[in-house]
């Protein structure tokens, strides 16, 4: 009876390796390919809305201190873009995609 449940023969039992085996790969496409580049996007479009809200601080004679917590503002959101480029798998190849 084992023999008959486990048999690599057995359709059933193929099938749900196969299904197994898809959703596992998916899953690490997923979590080490997707999500990265996701979050690497998110923070792109958070940079483009602070340099538009700041655009005008930055560029007009304003106080000192409204254009230093623009300039802060900017600076961390640059090092957000260059951690999560630097953690998606095989970047140079999204790089040469775009």
């Amino acid at each position: 009876m084992r023999q008959l449940i486990c048999s690599p023969e057995n359709q059933i039992f193929q099938t749900v390796i196969t299904g197994v085996s898809v959703f596992i790969i998916g899953q690490i496409i997923q979590k080490f390919i997707l999500e990265p580049v996701k979050e690497y996007k998110k923070i792109q479009g958070k940079i483009d809305n602070r340099l538009k809200y700041y655009s005008n601080k930055m560029s007009g004679s304003l106080p000192q201190e409204i254009t230093r917590e623009a300039s802060n503002i900017i600076r961390e959101l640059s090092c957000e873009i260059e951690s999560s480029y630097k953690q998606i798998p095989f970047n140079c190849v999204f790089t040469f995609l775009n």
